[in-house]
């Protein structure tokens, strides 16, 4: 099973990994979406026990990224703080000042709801509402009658699978066609849309051993 899937896609050579990353080669850039940092803190403050874990390993899978790939820019594609701020915030800026070499820049999603001052107060280089790399356009949510290629995230793509006994597993995927790739969640404490009515969509799906076409 691989680790990673090279595909050459809106003139780009993209490298999808199985921590629910793609790699811009030309570019050195590193895409994720979907990191929901403070989620688990979110929970605990309502009376749920979620553990801190949950955003300590994220963090840990997005470090050995950055030392597999060493890009030069990493971009989050929306979500990457779930809701109000928590101590979960804190653990991501002394990971940015680890990485105070690298250009962070954020394309806000829904759950992004400060004023951009408070991210850059954070450590992110750049803020937007989404971005144009050659003729892919990266943002969080779809835009409709948009001619170009497109990467978005938000919906957490997935997918239900059965084998011959009946047993049912659902995976985190890569949704891609011609024009459109959906990013899965890159946080593991997200739920999985699977509700796919397009049959345009192939998938690739994402396992803690590698990736598989489906």
């Amino acid at each position: 099973m691989n680790q990673e899937i090279e595909i050459l896609w809106g003139n780009q050579t993209l490298l999808f990994h199985k921590e629910r990353a793609i790699y811009f080669a030309e570019h050195k850039l590193l895409l994720i979406s979907d990191l929901h940092l403070g989620k688990s803190g979110h929970f605990r403050k309502h009376g749920i026990a979620i553990p801190q874990s949950i955003a300590e390993n994220d963090l840990y899978r997005l470090n050995e990224l950055l030392k597999y790939f060493t890009p030069e820019k990493i971009v989050i594609a929306g979500d990457f703080f779930h809701a109000e701020k928590n101590n979960e915030i804190q653990l991501f800026e002394h990971f940015l000042k680890e990485y105070s070499n690298l250009q962070f820049i954020l394309i806000k999603g829904n759950h992004d709801r400060f004023k951009n001052e408070f991210y850059t107060k954070i450590g992110f280089n750049s803020i937007a509402n989404h971005m144009t790399l050659d003729d892919i356009v990266i943002s969080h949510d779809f835009i409709p009658h948009e001619e170009t290629y497109q990467i978005t995230g938000h919906i957490h793509p997935g997918i239900n699978l059965k084998n011959s006994l009946k047993q049912h597993m659902r995976l985190p995927v890569f949704a891609y066609h011609e024009k459109h790739i959906v990013l899965p969640a890159f946080s593991k404490f997200t739920g999985l849309y699977t509700k796919w009515e397009n049959n345009d969509y192939e998938f690739i799906g994402c396992t803690d051993y590698g990736l598989v076409s489906l």
